[in-house]
């Protein structure tokens, strides 16, 4: 798939697991229930996507917007350098994902599981981190200015942070 526009797309239940494509467009589509593990979508918009249930596990999204978008899964997953600015991600699956450099500026990461992730230098400026669990992760220069840290499960050996 190269630079598809599936903007304002209805995509629900679909099954793209394994797709590829660079700068594809899924502004304001409605993917609830879709598969995209092992996908490929390099510099692709979500922005407004509607992606509660879908499954982004292992997929590559490097340098994706996830802008204003609702996502629950997407564990296993290279974020790097990924906008989820303002983003809906409550209880979303985060494990293992590789963010760094991503700006989560303004989203909603409250109950999210970021197990083992790595944040390197990602921004987390006025997000809501609200009852996240962090464990293992790596936050090493990550920026947190105004963000809602409160009740968030540090667990032992939560995080590795530098000055």
């Amino acid at each position: 798939m190269h630079v598809a526009n599936l903007e304002d797309a209805w995509l629900d239940g679909a099954d793209l697991s394994g797709a590829r494509g660079s700068g594809a467009s899924f502004e304001r589509s409605s993917g609830q229930g879709m598969q995209l593990t092992d996908a490929g979508f390099v510099g692709a918009s979500f922005e407004c996507a509607r992606l509660a249930g879908a499954v982004l596990r292992a997929a590559a999204l490097a340098r994706c917007t996830f802008e204003a978008a609702d996502v629950s899964d997407l564990r296993e997953t290279n974020l790097e350098r990924v906008h989820f600015r303002q983003a809906k991600l409550q209880e979303a699956r985060l494990s293992r994902v590789n963010a760094e450099g991503a700006d989560f500026s303004g989203a909603q990461l409250d109950k999210a599981d970021g197990s083992e992730a790595n944040f390197e230098d990602a921004d987390f400026t006025g997000a809501s981190l609200r009852g996240m669990t962090p464990s293992r992760c790596n936050f090493e220069g990550a920026r947190f200015s105004g963000a809602y840290l409160a009740r968030m499960d540090h667990g032992p050996r939560a995080v590795r942070c530098t000055s």
